[in-house]
């Protein structure tokens, strides 16, 4: 799947992620204090005045190769801000991240040996891959020495790559990562329903949302070669405005189904199949990219 183009266009909370994961991954580097951000060993972390390495252990890498792999895997989750929408994105992080990290504490009260797990945002970016394995279709497919590839192997490679990094020190982080995000997709307790109350959501996009916000581009759509019944190029000024809709294909209904069913709005659904020739897996493409004219 193309995730190349508009870098994060469109997904504010993503970038925000990306810029707190690697500010604080390097501060921590930079001042030699890496050991102190992991996750606290207890439930009852505020009696240790330890609570706030609940935040900081679902944010700071502790090492630079982690720190590599997981924002290539950060800003590849863009796609999915995009298609929930910030606001569910952002509820969506939250969720994962707060129920992953219950499990990485249950798990390191019943193995000790496992204590410390490796900090970072383990929780959201191998969330985000239960819908990326589930939901995102494939778009291309090829083959590397006989073997059969999609375009989601290197995505998947680098996945396991962070996964495997510090062995169980990561790897415990990233399966609990895993089960907060098929708990989320099965809708455990509920966990779809959780929003962002909506005065922070105000407050975000009023305070740091202007901060990280991305410029639209504003350039129009790819003219056809080709030339209307008129003879006319498609595009070109009739009455002072230009008519597209002479040249663009009419989408399917059923490739529109498919990508309603999908979780995409119909309106905006039609114009990515137009702009794709009916093609859906270009069309969810754009549809996740933010690229449509």
């Amino acid at each position: 799947m193309d995730s190349s183009t508009r870098g994060f266009q469109g997904a504010p909370v993503s970038l925000g992620l990306a810029w707190a994961a690697a500010g604080g991954s390097v501060f921590a580097s930079a001042t030699n204090t890496q050991h102190l951000w992991h996750l606290p060993p207890s439930f009852l972390a505020s009696e240790t005045k330890q609570a706030w390495r609940l935040a900081s252990g679902n944010l700071v890498f502790a090492t630079s190769r982690e720190l590599f792999f997981g924002a290539y895997l950060i800003y590849y989750c863009r796609v999915f801000e995009r298609r929930m929408g910030s606001n569910k994105f952002a509820s969506f992080v939250f969720v994962t991240s707060a129920m992953s990290t219950l499990l990485q504490i249950g798990i390191t009260q019943l193995c000790h040996g496992c204590y410390p797990l490796a900090s970072g945002p383990f929780g959201i970016i191998f969330g985000c891959a239960v819908p990326f394995v589930m939901d995102l279709p494939v778009s291309s497919k090829f083959s590397i020495l006989g073997l059969p590839l999609t375009d989601k192997a290197l995505v998947m490679a680098i996945g396991a790559q962070l996964l495997l990094t510090s062995w169980k020190h990561t790897f415990i982080p990233g399966i609990c990562g895993i089960v907060a995000g098929a708990m989320y997709r099965v809708n455990f307790l509920g966990m779809k329903k959780f929003r962002i109350p909506s005065f922070l959501s105000k407050l975000f996009k009023r305070t740091i949302g202007k901060i990280l916000a991305t410029p639209v581009d504003q350039a129009g759509p790819t003219v056809n070669p080709g030339r209307n019944t008129d003879g006319s190029r498609p595009g070109t000024s009739v009455g002072g405005q230009r008519e597209y809709s002479q040249w663009l294909a009419q989408p399917s209904p059923e490739a529109v189904e498919l990508l309603v069913s999908m979780g995409f709005d119909r309106t905006i659904a039609s114009r990515a199949l137009q702009q794709s020739d009916n093609d859906v897996n270009l069309a969810t493409n754009r549809l996740l990219e933010g690229n449509i004219q």
